[in-house]
């Protein structure tokens, strides 16, 4: 049981921090429940339960062992798995596009005698640059759409810059791969009911039309737990709680700093400049990754763009800058030896995240 204990400390470590650090500033202050974007909340609720639903039916299995079997070296499934990473990750989130391929990379790993990091980092990354171009890829950006009241178009038009970028930066690396045939053979993935799927794929445009806010959030979450209950109650218990829970903490931790007027008007006066403030929201991602880095920086930013990019570009580097790359090193390392995917993976981030940041603070200062 004391294992079990330190193994679910060590998985949620960021949330028990934050549960430490909350506990010391509520000394001095406590913090507003009005805080609490609850809208933010109840979108990442809502995509977590659809993303579930449609995992239980084995619908994003089928979809990439599709592509996946299709193609018969390392080049070729690089940019089929770096595509499908990248288009499930801008409706799923990054999370979701990694918990569905890597396991499905590793088994073509394992069929075809050949050690995948490649692959994995690959597609890792893509998850990453994929969910940056839409509101509802990854927890930063749905936070971030939200905070700034954006409209879609507004997002886009700063998230494609990255986007385009750094899909650039990753395609001429992918030309590194092998082209030497690969063998192997996967089984066909079945959906278990299409009927189901149906009404799952129903309420997932639902709840990407409460966050563009054309639907009200509060009557699409009822809607959503109601027809879970009806179909299937069980996926209820398997959401990510301690990720919603995280969240609550840090916007009751955010309120408690934003009070230290000192603190404020410090961190303040160098988010005014777009090139710092996209810099320091990057690489404050590589030390506390990028959906923290959002929402402690947020409130002392006048402006969403240069954050936006910042947290999307922080995505790349180290093994924390992102939630994702963390699922795909513990995916991978369950299979292989940690060492060459480590080598590699960092590496290829911190290759793209030098040159795509360059671009960036390039395109920041002139516009």
């Amino acid at each position: 049981m004391l294992q079990s204990f330190f193994n679910k400390l060590y998985e949620e470590i960021l949330f028990f921090i934050l549960m430490v650090l909350l506990g010391i500033s509520m000394i001095f202050r406590i913090p507003s429940a009005d805080s609490i974007d609850w809208r933010v909340i109840a979108a990442l609720w809502n995509l977590m339960a659809v993303a579930v639903a449609l995992e239980s039916e084995f619908f994003l299995d089928y979809v990439a062992s599709q592509i996946s079997r299709r193609f018969h070296n390392e080049r070729s499934l690089a940019f089929a798995l770096i595509a499908t990473a990248m288009g499930i990750s801008m409706l799923m989130t990054n999370d979701v596009a990694l918990l569905t391929l890597v396991p499905i990379t590793v088994l073509i790993g394992r069929l075809g005698k050949f050690n995948p990091f490649k692959l994995v980092a690959l597609e890792t990354v893509g998850a990453n640059v994929g969910s940056s171009l839409t509101p509802f890829g990854n927890p930063q950006n749905i936070f971030l759409f939200n905070y700034f009241d954006m409209n879609l178009l507004s997002f886009l038009e700063i998230s494609i810059q990255f986007v385009a970028l750094a899909s650039i930066a990753l395609c001429f690396t992918a030309l590194g791969c092998s082209k030497d045939r690969i063998e192997f053979q996967l089984e066909k993935v079945a959906i278990k009911s299409k009927s189901r799927v149906y009404a799952y794929i129903g309420l997932f445009t639902m709840a990407i039309l409460s966050i563009l806010h054309i639907l009200p959030w509060q009557v699409v979450t009822c809607i959503i737990f109601i027809a879970m209950l009806f179909l299937n109650r069980r996926l209820l218990l398997q959401l990510d709680y301690f990720l919603l829970a995280t969240f609550v903490l840090f916007f009751l931790l955010v309120d408690n700093l934003l009070a230290m007027d000192g603190l404020r008007d410090m961190v303040s006066s160098h988010l005014q400049n777009q090139v710092y403030a996209m810099w320091i929201s990057a690489i404050g991602s590589q030390l506390i990754s990028n959906v923290p880095s959002a929402i402690v920086f947020s409130p002392f930013a006048p402006d969403v763009r240069p954050i936006l990019l910042g947290v999307s570009l922080g995505g790349m580097g180290t093994l924390i800058a992102s939630l994702a790359n963390l699922i795909s090193w513990k995916l991978y390392v369950k299979e292989y030896p940690r060492q060459e995917y480590f080598q590699y993976f960092t590496s290829v981030n911190i290759a793209i995240f030098s040159v795509v940041g360059m671009a960036l603070m390039f395109i920041l200062a002139i516009t």
